[in-house]
């Protein structure tokens, strides 16, 4: 037989003593520092201080725990756990618990008084089977809970016994009609499951659905990375009939559903994602297959397509746009090298009006050179002509042509 070996991490009940190796609760406490918090802040709204609470299939304590602290100093925790080595880390994880006020038994509860074979489920230590003893093979104790002293009431009632919820049942019949405690019943299937919700309904028990997901986005260590999927945690509370009233605050809050009939069931099971895998693909030996008809799927099977047309429509105006966008950009870009062309020319332009004025201006400074030359001769020439020399040489005749004179 192989014993645990156990890691000592910090959870949010303290300091935990978890399976070292491959374990689906392990693993959660190692990676969340909890394992099934929201099903366990659900429970404890119906638990009130100095109460009893039993823990029928404890594994390590996870549920034990937290209840201890739920409970206080002045309730008490009884825990079950027939496997022995499970038994040696609950015992641990006892011994480190904030309050000591859990008790820990290495039995299992069943109809009778028996001895049984625990089979532990590879990668799974809290999903351990019980069956009966064959000759020489090692086996622990099954006593009904009746025949185990209490010494004291019961307020609640949480099992998780792997589908041998009505052999406990049955054990705790004298229990159950003295103390009238809440029931909590983990539900794998509903062929496991019926059974209960008949004995709630002879027992004067109301039935509430419970479905929490596995994965608490606000777990302790603040770590996002969802390693459970869509996976939930899915049960039954049942509740006396009696005392209904007394936990219309917490039904209120925790909005479970009435589970009435088998209908009432097998939808709360079908909301449960694990479940088509875990359960209905054994059915019938799988014969069916898990592509039944649902008028959910079929539902969203239509708001996929519509989505899909959607989808469709919105890429063709996407690519309209794009289309349009880049005839824009195409146009832009050749009004802008048409601007640039046109800005060349200006320049060009600019460039021989520029020289055509600087001619101008020549020209004009020339005209008026020559306007002053042509005004000096001029006056050169009155004064040769107003010269005493130039009227004799006029008179004899002799005077030389003047640029006035031609």
């Amino acid at each position: 037989m192989a014993e645990y070996t156990a890691d000592w991490i910090d959870t949010r009940y303290g300091r935990f003593a978890v399976p070292q190796g491959d374990d689906l609760i392990g693993n959660s406490l190692r990676r969340y520092g909890e394992w099934a918090q929201l099903e366990i802040d659900l429970l404890t709204r119906f638990i009130e201080p100095g109460q009893t609470v039993l823990d029928v299939g404890a594994f390590i304590g996870t549920h034990a725990r937290a209840f201890s602290d739920r409970v206080g100093a002045q309730g008490r925790v009884i825990a079950f756990e027939p496997n022995e080595d499970t038994f040696a880390l609950l015992q641990a994880n006892v011994a480190a618990a904030r309050w000591p006020n859990i008790q820990a038994r290495n039995v299992g509860l069943g109809r009778t008084a028996a001895r049984v074979v625990v089979t532990a489920t590879a990668g799974n230590g809290g999903a351990s089977v019980l069956a009966a003893a064959s000759d020489g093979a090692h086996s622990i104790a099954v006593w009904p809970l009746d025949q185990v002293e209490l010494e004291g009431p019961v307020h609640f009632i949480k099992m998780d016994v792997e589908g041998m919820e009505m052999d406990v049942l049955a054990g705790a019949r004298r229990v159950i009609e003295q103390h009238r405690p809440l029931l909590f019943l983990e539900v794998n299937s509903l062929e496991g499951a019926h059974p209960s919700l008949a004995w709630a309904a002879e027992q004067g028990y109301a039935c509430f659905g419970v479905l929490e997901p596995a994965f608490n986005p606000d777990n302790l260590r603040a770590n996002p990375d969802n390693v459970f999927g869509a996976g939930k945690e899915c049960g039954l509370l049942l509740l006396p009939q009696a005392t209904l009233a007394r936990h219309e605050a917490a039904l209120a809050h925790a909005r479970l559903p009435r589970i009435r009939t088998l209908d009432d069931l097998a939808l709360l099971l079908l909301h449960k994602p694990q479940y088509p895998e875990e359960a209905l693909a054994r059915s019938l030996n799988g014969a069916l297959g898990l592509d039944y008809p649902s008028p959910r799927a079929g539902q969203l099977a239509q708001e996929l397509d519509s989505r899909v047309r959607q989808v469709a429509e919105l890429e063709a105006l996407l690519a309209e746009e794009r289309a349009r966008r880049e005839a824009s950009e195409a146009a832009k870009a050749y009004a802008e090298t048409l601007a640039f062309e046109r800005l060349d020319e200006l320049d060009a332009l600019r460039a021989r009006t520029q020289a055509a004025e600087q001619a101008r201006a020549g020209a004009e400074a020339l005209r008026q050179t020559q306007d002053a030359a042509l005004s000096r001769l001029r006056v050169d020439v009155q004064r040769i002509r107003a010269s005493k020399a130039y009227r004799l040489l006029a008179a004899a005749g002799l005077a030389p042509r003047l640029p006035e004179d031609e």
